[in-house]
């Protein structure tokens, strides 16, 4: 019964648009600030403080319906252990973390046989590198809630540990599902839905830059072409460059890339200071003759504009 009602103020909090945040990290006791109603308003705090608060009565006969809530925002810089305990004088004030994406929501747990709301909730949490929200929300209160809670970080520890066979993803102790980049040994793995993929060649999204990924592993390739999602992007030092302007050969033939991915134009570009000949993308080395290309005559020989 408790998990339906928590399901149900989730829904609430999502409608009322509050998912997403910023902090530090310094041990401190402070006290919520008016107005954080909203992400626009939300109060940042460090990640190791203790906060004490108060949410006013609820007025939902008002010709105008109001309802408090409060909106708190930190940031971390690296995958880290969020610990969040909560207490409050109503015990219906249930505390949700959210990033700023809302693509990544925490809720505490809350025991299937309880009966009544609990004293203290607890969110145990290994968020990303970014910014998360705090939403406090208590849809039940028939009076003002005064409210006390304290967050702690620490760096999570990330790695790779073998079971039955399988190389699985692990952020602190627990099993992470997710498809990413892990440090291990020195090596940078290739882990899809917690799972190493030794076979994959491919590009994976890592702190907000793709990465080339060949065997299973990332690979520092100074200059290749790399298909994934019916595209081709240009890779440079095992990373894409997403502003190259250029051509690169691959397989034997020189392709155009533009805005980092291969462009299939007919056009002229000019690379390592000369003037080559593209068509469909690719540098015609073997055309030697005239071309009228946007409106200007050029003379090439061996792909080459004269």
């Amino acid at each position: 019964m408790l998990k339906k009602i928590l399901s149900f103020i989730v829904a609430m909090m999502m409608i009322f648009g509050c998912m997403s945040v910023v902090a530090s990290a310094q041990s401190d006791v402070i006290t919520d600030i008016e107005p954080n109603d909203d992400p626009e308003t939300a109060q940042a705090i460090e990640t190791n403080v203790t906060v004490e608060g108060i949410i006013a009565a609820p007025d939902l006969e008002a010709e105008e319906p109001y309802m408090d809530i409060d909106v708190f925002k930190f940031t971390v810089e690296e995958r880290t252990k969020i610990v969040l305990t909560l207490t409050s004088s109503t015990k219906t004030l249930i505390p949700v973390i959210g990033d700023e994406e809302g693509e990544d929501g925490y809720i505490p747990e809350i025991d299937d046989e309880l009966e009544d709301f609990p004293e203290e909730y607890t969110i145990e949490a290994f968020v990303k590198k970014g910014t998360y929200y705090i939403v406090l929300l208590d849809m039940f209160a028939e009076e003002e809630t005064t409210y006390n809670f304290t967050m702690t970080s620490e760096s999570a520890v990330q790695t790779l540990r073998k079971e039955d066979g399988v190389w699985k993803y692990y952020v602190g102790d627990k099993f992470a599902p997710e498809t990413t980049l892990v440090k291990y040994s020195g090596v940078w793995f290739y882990v899809e839905d917690g799972v190493w993929n030794k076979t994959a060649t491919t590009l994976v999204k890592y702190e907000d830059k793709w990465f080339y990924v060949k065997n299973g592993k990332w690979s520092s390739e100074p200059t290749t072409l790399v298909k994934h999602k019916d595209k081709w992007f240009y890779i440079k030092n095992g990373k894409w460059d997403s502003d190259a302007k250029t051509l690169v050969k691959y397989k034997d033939k020189w392709f155009y890339v533009k805005n980092g991915k291969w462009n299939k134009s007919t056009t002229i570009v000019k690379y390592k200071g000369k003037k080559f000949y593209v068509k469909g993308g690719i540098a015609q080395l073997d055309f030697s003759g005239k071309k009228k290309i946007n409106g200007q005559t050029y003379y090439i020989k061996n792909g080459k504009v004269k």
